[in-house]
């Protein structure tokens, strides 16, 4: 993996960034990608992959203000090469493959992820590869998103949440997918987690014997669980924030970091803040292991499968259907600001507020986290 060697080539230089990533300064993507120099699986298209795969990301320096052709070029010399878009098009966006997101709607589309989440975890193809081009940096200077590498996140964990986690699924809220909580990236070939803290609508466990039972976790469980990966993401060591400057591209392995926007992204008194997201078709799928025996999607028929069970006979495991997911914690004073109020972060943050119409079981299960004795998920599977 010589990158600095095919950087020197190109008389650009890389420099690491805390407490993860790397920044390239000195090497104009686009021009290279014209040029034929650069190419989908040339060496140095290989060892930039690479890099991402251990280091999380990469930030490109001085683009400028790419042009929607140019951005979907040199997006393309990674993954399977070519883009996977599910997104909608704003008119300004300039091509289908062009995801723009704006704190204006005038502007872009709006209600960019408030929690930690990757990009198309929807499918069972989750995007390889995700860019974040800042098109236009508001007034204040302060337009970034935060990165948190999921392979350290996992090294974070006890080796008892780590064994737990091994033989857990997320199922998706928004189509059924199942995805396993942890995996191993085809790349780096390191332990990592993968969870989307906004879009997920049940957890379930499997013993290790053959033939296993599943067990779903319940309100409570699944709170704690969520709440403790939050945490974890939110480490020093775990998450990098980066705060865009003029011409910035950050390529990042989709598969190895989440992401979510900065707080007050939202805000259009701050000035308009304009990013151009594109994300790139993995050539392989993220699904349980074959072992396991399990569909990689459930159908989406307003109940839990028969073959969840509660961990805890009694209770209630957790099912939720819907583009928003189990809405695992309290909204804060920066959920509740006016933000809210117009819709764009009750569309991507899980938090129930007083008066919010939640299910009896749910209250029920609020009031006992709040007590102080729910049952910690760790404690109720060991």
């Amino acid at each position: 993996m010589d990158v600095e060697g095919h950087l020197r080539q190109h008389g650009a230089r890389v420099l690491p960034l805390q407490p993860f990533g790397f920044e390239i300064e000195g090497l104009h993507l686009p021009a290279l990608v014209r040029a034929g120099t650069l190419a989908h699986r040339h060496p140095f298209a290989a060892a930039l992959e690479l890099l991402m795969a251990h280091s999380g990301l990469i930030v490109f320096r001085g683009q400028g203000v790419m042009a929607a052709a140019d951005q979907i070029a040199a997006s393309e010399l990674f993954g399977a090469g070519q883009l996977h878009s599910t997104h909608g098009e704003h008119a300004l966006a300039g091509s289908e493959h062009i995801f723009r997101l704006s704190n204006s709607e005038a502007d872009g589309i709006v209600g960019p992820g408030a929690e930690w989440h990757n990009d198309g975890s929807f499918m069972e193809e989750v995007f390889s590869h995700a860019g974040y081009h800042i098109v236009q940096l508001p007034r204040s200077q302060t337009a970034g998103t935060s990165f948190a590498h999921l392979g350290r996140a996992h090294d974070l964990l006890t080796d008892a949440e780590q064994r737990l986690m091994s033989r857990m699924i997320s199922v998706n809220s928004n189509g059924g997918v199942i995805h396993p909580l942890v995996h191993t990236h085809p790349l780096s070939h390191r332990a990592t987690l993968f969870l989307h803290l906004a879009m997920t609508g049940a957890i379930a466990h499997g013993s290790a014997e053959q033939g296993a039972r599943w067990t779903a976790l319940d309100d409570d469980e699944l709170t704690a669980l969520l709440s403790r990966v939050n945490g974890v993401l939110n480490d020093p060591i775990v998450a990098y924030h980066h705060t865009y400057s003029e011409g910035d591209l950050v390529m990042v392995d989709n598969w190895a970091v989440a992401h979510k926007a900065f707080p007050g992204s939202f805000d259009p008194s701050r000035g308009v803040r304009v990013v151009h997201r594109t994300t790139i078709k993995s050539p392989r799928t993220l699904v349980p292991p074959a072992e396991w025996r399990l569909p990689t999607m459930l159908p989406q028929q307003g109940r839990a499968p028969a073959w969840f069970k509660p961990s805890v006979a009694g209770r209630v495991p957790v099912w939720v259907e819907g583009y928003l997911g189990f809405r695992w914690r309290a909204c804060d004073a920066v959920d509740l600001a006016g933000e809210r109020s117009a819709g764009l972060v009750m569309m991507q943050t899980p938090c129930y507020a007083e008066g919010d119409s939640l299910p009896s079981w749910m209250r029920a299960s609020r009031r006992r986290s709040s007590d102080g004795n729910a049952t910690s998920w760790a404690a109720a599977l060991l």
